[in-house]
């Protein structure tokens, strides 16, 4: 009976973590391995790692997500390997990306890149302030393309 009650707990935990929420809405993450680290208040993706959020797509090898002391809310999510992130016309790539859910950011690092149609941009650091849509960038190099 203890074995059955603790598979039924783990398929429970399994579904209930495909959906993960931030303040702003839930986040769909989908990934070949999970772990879920309770004491440390992490879950850990591993492989094919896909996570959407309205409009905001990222695949990455690894995605850690930092939740609160309840485990219902994300506090950050650190992504990792192979980074590429769509929202909008909006393309990056980078090896690494964190977004600090309070704040509405997500923070690219590693050879971080950023196009658009209407150009290039990539830096040391890139921040890109969500809802403000505005975008910092630290040591820039960017291409700007003429309008056709």
């Amino acid at each position: 009976m203890k074995a059955l009650t603790f598979f039924l707990l783990l398929i429970f935990s399994v579904t209930k973590f495909e959906e993960l929420k931030t303040k702003k809405g839930p986040v769909h993450i989908k990934a070949d391995k999970m772990t879920i680290l309770k004491k440390e208040q992490k879950i850990v993706f591993e492989g094919n790692v896909s996570l959407k959020r309205e409009d905001i797509f990222v695949n990455a090898d690894v995605a850690e997500v930092n939740m609160d002391e309840k485990f219902e809310n994300i506090k950050r999510i650190i992504a990792r390997g192979n980074v590429k992130a769509i929202q909008g016309d909006r393309n990056a790539k980078c090896g690494r990306l964190e977004y600090i859910a309070d704040k509405e950011v997500m923070r690219l690092t590693l050879n971080p890149v950023i196009w658009t149609k209407n150009g290039v941009v990539s830096g040391e650091v890139i921040i890109v302030h969500i809802e403000s849509e505005v975008i910092e960038v630290e040591k820039a190099v960017t291409t700007v393309e003429p309008s056709k």
